[in-house]
């Protein structure tokens, strides 16, 4: 429960500064070379969504076998859709394609760069998931079915890559530091934030 609460304050968080960013710093520039962060950026979004409908899916077959099994599940679980809403709006900003030394790249490199351990993580348990089906054998095929968990895991693979992939290409493209004068507020907010 714990997990739900900070991660649904970290997406609120996280909103509230790209809206901030959005406001105050963002160029109306368009970079015309970054194909490859549109592309990487709509892969992104498509598995995320197809993540998204794994975990409802599974949830909702989970839902007739019961309490315990959807408990369990739910515990692992319970804060992989705030994850993967937070990388459908990291492939949203490299759909954008904003100049390469402007805060919003930045913003964007610090949500593909903290994506990568939880979406290790949910690829753990569902491999976890998977080696208890396949070791128990034909009682575990009710729990969830093959197409579902073998979608899971290559989704969850595919995923990760994606953005290891993009955090490699947003350290490439920086170019010299970027100097940014925030706000009073602002900065306590970072010297706040930090400083849990």
């Amino acid at each position: 429960m714990v997990d739900m609460i900070l991660s649904a304050v970290s997406v609120a968080l996280v909103l509230l500064i790209l809206s901030s960013c959005h406001r105050n710093f963002l160029d109306v520039q368009m970079e015309r070379h970054s194909v490859l962060l549109s592309i990487i950026g709509c892969a992104l979004i498509t598995t995320s969504i197809l993540k998204f409908f794994s975990w409802f899916a599974e949830l909702y077959i989970l839902r007739s076998i019961g309490n315990i099994i959807r408990y369990t599940f739910i515990h692992y679980t319970i804060d992989e859709p705030l994850w993967i809403a937070l990388n459908i709006a990291v492939g949203i900003l490299c759909i954008l394609r904003v100049p390469t030394n402007s805060p919003t790249r930045i913003i964007t490199f610090c949500l593909s760069s903290i994506s990568i351990y939880p979406a290790i993580t949910y690829l753990w348990i569902d491999y976890r998931w998977f080696s208890n089906a396949v070791i128990s054998g034909k009682g575990f095929l009710k729990w969830s079915p093959d197409w579902l968990t073998v979608l899971n895991l290559n989704t969850g693979i595919i995923h990760i890559l994606l953005l290891i992939i993009l955090t490699l290409k947003l350290i490439n493209s920086y170019g010299p530091p970027l100097h940014m004068n925030f706000s009073s507020q602002f900065r306590t907010f970072l010297f706040i934030s930090g400083a849990n």
